[in-house]
């Protein structure tokens, strides 16, 4: 089967008001690969904000021995490795590598201010091909993939500073304190209370290594990526608020009485997704967040998730998103569902504080 490559387009994200210049401040975008319709890909719960800027991506893909042109977000129909005017999928000459996943991990921009100055580190999972890794993640929707960090060219004081990291959660902006940090393979400290760490070794383009923390809640799904300190001193990163539901069912031992067996099942949620078992089983019912852009998320039963939370602007201060969930589920046959209250979420909330997508 191939995959027509003139319907994938390179999109650029940023929030509201974001493309105005401001004094004294750093804009940022996100570098999108969508496949498929673009109204599509918009309407679902992983894409950007429905307010947020967007604008078509016009760059080069740069390749060992080629470069592919991206023209308004299209592939230039005039790149190498192209099958014919349709643009069907590429295929390296030996059969081995992939060249335009070689060649998505090397974006560089051509018109406007906004650079390069995040990606996603090469690594051996270069070998896989990424129109298959899109194939995968269609399940219905317009499937996309994060490629890189734009950012617009910063003024002489912002790059006389000394360089930083900041990761945080999107949930409530707490930083990641306590996370590990490598630079180009060497431990270099870790996040502080405020979610930063100054790098002053950094210099040029290094690979920083990020630990503690689940890479599926990472831009890109990795926790790897290649800062290119040259283009701006200060990097960010966030931990989407993204949350898996699912029940688990005891499964009863062949020797055992059925009706001496507690057949208790449990409904879970969970922000990591390689902690969820093979057992697990998606859900129907109804997902309540009351400061999230979208309230109330239904959940029909056909996957695991993620459901992806998103602060709304009326509650710009409010508390751990996360914290806030709460369940209503539509019990299968033989089943009551019992909701604990309070919440486990809002308990440990209240003990603890601080930010419970990072617990």
């Amino acid at each position: 089967v191939e995959f027509p490559l003139d319907r994938l387009r390179f999109l650029c994200t940023a929030a509201p008001g974001t493309r105005t210049p401001v004094a004294g401040c750093q804009g940022t975008s996100d570098l999108w690969l969508v496949g498929g319709d673009l109204a599509q890909w918009r309407c679902t719960r992983g894409a950007p904000a429905m307010d947020a800027e967007v604008w078509l991506w016009d760059g080069e893909l740069r390749h060992a021995e080629r470069t592919l042109q991206v023209q308004a977000g299209a592939l230039s129909r005039h790149g190498w490795g192209l099958k014919d005017q349709s643009g069907s999928s590429m295929a390296s000459e030996d059969g081995g590598t992939c060249p335009f996943t070689e060649a998505l991990a090397n974006p560089v921009a051509k018109i406007g201010p906004w650079q390069v100055v995040l990606q996603c580190a090469p690594s051996s999972t270069a070998n896989s091909c990424v129109v298959t890794r899109l194939a995968r993640l269609a399940n219905g929707d317009a499937p996309a993939l994060w490629l890189a960090r734009l950012v617009a060219a910063p003024d002489a004081e912002q790059m006389a500073s000394v360089p930083c990291l900041h990761v945080h959660s999107t949930c409530c902006s707490t930083g990641a304190a306590g996370v590990s940090v490598s630079l180009n393979g060497t431990p270099v400290g870790e996040i502080g209370e405020h979610g930063e760490l100054k790098l002053p070794n950094a210099r040029g383009s290094c690979r920083v290594g990020i630990q503690g923390v689940p890479s599926c809640l990472l831009p890109g799904s990795t926790n790897e990526y290649l800062a290119h300190f040259h283009c701006s001193k200060r990097m960010d990163l966030e931990l989407a608020c993204l949350v898996w539901v699912y029940s688990w069912h005891p499964e009863a031992d062949e020797d055992e009485d059925q009706d001496e067996v507690n057949q208790d099942a449990m409904v879970f949620v969970c922000t990591n997704v390689e902690q969820i078992p093979d057992e697990a089983r998606a859900v129907v019912g109804r997902l309540s967040c009351p400061q999230a852009e979208e309230p109330e998320i239904m959940l029909e039963g056909q996957s695991l998730g993620p459901v992806l939370l998103r602060r709304s602007r009326l509650f710009a201060h409010g508390s751990c998103l996360v914290s806030q969930i709460s369940l209503d589920i539509v019990a299968p046959p033989g089943y009551v569902y019992e909701a604990r209250w309070p919440s486990p979420l809002q308990q440990r909330h209240q003990e603890l504080q601080g930010c419970e997508l990072q617990r």
